[in-house]
């Protein structure tokens, strides 16, 4: 076949966190390991109340494999009915012993990388430096600590992952610390570079079909599990959005009109008020405070907890050139372009997805296959030669891979047993029919589908049948 160009992107592994309904502690433990991961407040939080929202929690984020904070009953039937989201190591752990020396590292991409970017491009060597971040600290017994903890982010113990990511934020980032405990939240803290910030750098929507830019405010009570985790979730969307407790009025308000203030002014979306999020259109709100140009935007049945179509995130694609063999399987080989990420010899242990999109087709064989994720297994084992890394996604394949990793090899998949699979997977057993494969055969021999025009006519038709 010769050359073969492709169209490559790096993007975070997406965890969706599996946390038993109405347990604040174990979302407070999934929201600061987020936090630790490049891309992580993109994270579901997935409660496991409610198997028809935890799936469609799953299938809305595009997982790519789940975790979960304790063993219940609920969390290992949701894993065992989703297989084809097997963790892609050997061992289900987010920290790992990285070359046996006992330090442990981030199993997947984290987020030294881009503080430590934002290090070197801009505070590096300087004195005073025009730019810092901005570390917000409260008390845990501050009723809006878990609002805090969503909006600005914080980290776990060094016990935890192995590192001290808060000290890591301060040292490279010459973090300001602003304590913000029992006070009136600062007008604009919501715009300051916080480790919720730094865990969303560079990343972008993948498919902007999904995009929705709908900021605005969500309505809810500070202490109310179903209301903390769907402000996550809108959030991990990719949607701006600010919470507001009415019980809080004092010490939210500013901050909450600064902030629906500078939506108003964006000249790049002139046309879109700002939305108020919350649960029901049952719950009466009184916007008045905020302007009467919100429009509601309630959480229903099917949306609950914050189920909303989104995106996958992801860094800008690559134009790739690679080499491909023909073949019953053609496969094609291509180096991996620069990466936006380190690849220190010290941060093998960690992956990244690589997002595989050839502009090419061939007859008899597919090289980017439908959607469908329940095939993950099947197109990991026949494209990857690994099952547990390879994740579908819409118009592209997505390979697990370490950052070390320098190159790819991906093979095409068979039409036939594509198809069979698929069937397969929806109950239905399937085998090629004779006329079919005489169908296939005549293809062929007239070199292609476009060769097939001459049967139109209706003289040819009748010879075929004839002979």
């Amino acid at each position: 076949m010769g050359p073969l160009n492709l169209q490559v992107r790096y993007r975070p592994v997406r965890i969706g966190w599996c946390i038993k309904t109405d347990d604040l502690t174990e979302f407070r433990a999934a929201a600061r390991l987020s936090h630790t991961f490049w891309g992580g407040t993109f994270n579901p939080i997935i409660p496991l109340g409610d198997k028809i929202i935890a799936k469609r929690l799953i299938e809305n984020f595009q997982v790519d494999c789940l975790h979960c904070f304790s063993q219940t009953l609920e969390g290992d039937q949701l894993i065992q009915e989703h297989q084809h989201l097997e963790w892609p190591h050997l061992h289900n752990e987010l920290f790992v012993d990285s070359w046996g020396t006992g330090r442990r590292t981030a199993a997947f991409l984290d987020v030294h990388h881009p503080a430590r970017q934002l290090y070197e491009n801009h505070i590096k060597g300087q004195a005073t430096p025009a730019w810092r971040a901005k570390y917000l600290k409260w008390s845990q017994s501050d009723p809006l600590a878990d609002v805090f903890l969503a909006t600005f982010g914080s980290y776990p113990e060094k016990d935890q992952t192995g590192q001290d990511y808060a000290d890591l934020f301060r040292h490279f980032l010459r973090a300001e610390e602003i304590e913000i405990s029992a006070s009136p939240m600062p007008p604009d803290a919501y715009a300051g570079f916080t480790p919720a910030a730094l865990s969303t750098c560079d990343l972008s929507p993948t498919d902007f079909r999904l995009r929705d830019a709908r900021a605005g405010i969500y309505y809810g009570c500070c202490s109310d599990f179903a209301d903390i985790v769907s402000y996550w979730n809108i959030r991990a969307t990719g949607r701006q959005v600010l919470f507001y407790d009415p019980a809080f009025h004092e010490r939210m308000i500013k901050s909450v009109n600064h902030f629906l203030n500078t939506i108003r002014q964006r000249a790049d979306n002139p046309f879109r008020a700002p939305s108020m999020w919350n649960k029901g259109r049952e719950t009466a709100i009184d916007i008045t405070p905020f302007g009467e140009d919100l429009s509601r935007s309630s959480l229903w049945a099917h949306s609950l907890f914050g189920c909303l179509p989104t995106a996958l995130m992801g860094f800008r694609e690559q134009a790739v050139l690679g080499t491909s063999s023909s073949g019953d399987r053609p496969r094609f080989t291509f180096e991996l372009p620069p990466k936006p990420f380190f690849t220190d010899d010290t941060l093998h242990g960690q992956s990244v997805v690589v997002s595989v999109r050839p502009l090419v087709s061939e007859t008899n064989t597919v090289f980017t296959p439908p959607y469908f994720p329940l095939l993950n297994h099947y197109y990991g084992s026949e494209a990857h030669f690994r099952a547990s890394t390879t994740r579908s996604e819409k118009e592209s394949l997505g390979i697990i891979t370490a950052l070390t990793d320098t190159s790819l090899t991906v093979r095409a998949l068979d039409v036939r047993s594509l198809v069979k699979s698929i069937f397969e997977k929806c109950g239905i057993e399937a085998k090629p029919s004779k006329d079919g494969l005489v169908g296939l055969r005549l293809i062929d021999q007239m070199g292609g589908l476009q060769g097939c025009r001459v049967f139109k006519v209706s003289g040819v038709r009748d010879l075929i049948r004839s002979y």
